[in-house]
């Protein structure tokens, strides 16, 4: 019996070793049939198998044995197959993370930012911020964010709390506002994408001490 090459993980699952497996398909699929077997045989839960770019002939040979998509990056594909019925199969990531700068002057102003594409005709306003780079440090994130929209440098101070989930293109992001340290406002800025940035009373609108 010709089973692929692979490791039992700590949750009796099995991950196969992508870079030992077979290079030409037949060889391939003839190996997963047998190994399939052995390893329910064998009492296992599940089948993880990681295939990078290159191995993509390898997609329609997995699906067909019963392999789904587990999640996917731009160089490759997980998927996964469960070997018994209620097997557990843990989810993958679904949300990005943001980070909004509270920025206040010395007259307890805030820092906010108008888009320039917007929905509507009158001008709203909003904190400075985005999604955060992957691997970024969420005190650097916002930092960057502050200085690409606005053109002015702060300084990371504390978090100031967690606004919860809205939706952006079409998955929900988690968005985190975090302070910075105080600077000098300035009254008017064009700078990209936004049409102003300019400073609003904060008493009404954020208690930095609660």
């Amino acid at each position: 019996m010709n089973i692929l090459p692979h490791a039992v993980n700590q949750f009796n699952g099995i991950e196969i070793n992508t870079e030992d497996l077979p290079t030409d398909g037949p060889s391939f699929q003839q190996g997963l049939a047998s190994s399939l077997v052995k390893w329910i045989q064998d009492g296992r839960f599940l089948v993880w198998l990681h295939l990078p770019i290159e191995r993509s002939a390898f997609i329609p040979i997995s699906t067909a044995a019963g392999f789904e998509f587990h999640h996917t990056e731009p160089n490759y594909v997980l998927l996964v197959r469960r070997l018994q019925e209620d097997a557990l199969v843990p989810g993958y990531a679904t949300h990005y993370i943001g980070a909004g700068g509270v920025v206040i002057n010395d007259e307890q102003e805030i820092l906010v930012v108008s888009e320039r594409h917007r929905g509507s005709s009158r001008p709203y306003y909003k904190l400075p911020g985005g999604a955060l780079h992957p691997g970024e440090h969420l005190a650097t994130a916002v930092v960057r964010e502050v200085l690409e929209e606005t053109g002015i440098e702060t300084e990371f101070e504390r978090s100031a709390g967690d606004t919860g989930t809205v939706t952006a293109t079409g998955s929900p992001t988690s968005t985190s506002f975090v302070a910075c340290h105080p600077f000098p406002t300035p009254s008017n800025v064009t700078t990209g994408r936004l049409t102003s940035v300019c400073g609003c009373p904060s008493a009404s609108t954020l208690s930095m001490n609660s």
